[in-house]
């Protein structure tokens, strides 16, 4: 299975000091270069795996402090929950991934991606983001968020590195959503 490169130790760029340690300077999803002056940093600070678990955990944490009583689309409008579908997106595009499936299970999703005929393990989200997650990718595929019980197909554009990928999203009904 494929192994993510270790953390930087340093949380400070060695070029221009700025600070590393921020999740969200990280717009263009390339962890060997400092986010403020693009000097490479020599050890990747971030692997995907982490920094997407370190995104997820973010969203977790914001989910249980807005409580019941905000609707998703609030959350899907939020900083970290944007980021985190767009980071899982440019991640598969960066590693050539064909496919990206999201697994549900009872309290947590997989997030896996084939590359070269083999899926990888990406992420294990906490159950309280996976739910959210679903409801946002099928709503930017253009399907009916409350119909779990039928396949569904769709497709959205996503822009990465000045291109456009043309997604397309297919769901399939399992025993936990």
């Amino acid at each position: 299975e494929k192994k993510g490169k270790k953390k930087s130790t340093s949380s400070h760029c060695p070029q221009c000091k700025n600070a590393l340690d921020n999740i969200f300077i990280w717009k263009k999803y390339e962890f060997g270069n400092c986010p403020h002056c693009n000097e490479p940093l020599g050890i990747p600070y971030y692997s995907p795996e982490d920094f997407l678990k370190k995104l997820s955990q973010t969203i977790a944490e914001k989910i249980e402090v807005m409580g019941k009583g905000k609707s998703m689309q609030d959350l899907v409008r939020t900083e970290s929950f944007s980021y985190l579908m767009n980071g899982i997106i440019a991640i598969g595009i960066d590693t050539r991934a064909t496919d990206i499936h999201f697994e549900p299970f009872e309290a947590t999703m997989r997030v896996r991606q084939r590359i070269d005929g083999v899926l990888y393990d990406l992420v294990h989200l906490p159950g309280i983001v996976s739910n959210h997650l679903a409801s946002a990718l099928k709503t930017m595929a253009n399907l009916n968020i409350s119909e779990k019980r039928i396949p569904q197909d769709g497709k959205f554009k996503f822009n990465r590195r000045n291109m456009d990928f043309d997604i397309r999203v297919s769901t399939a009904p399992t025993q936990h959503g």
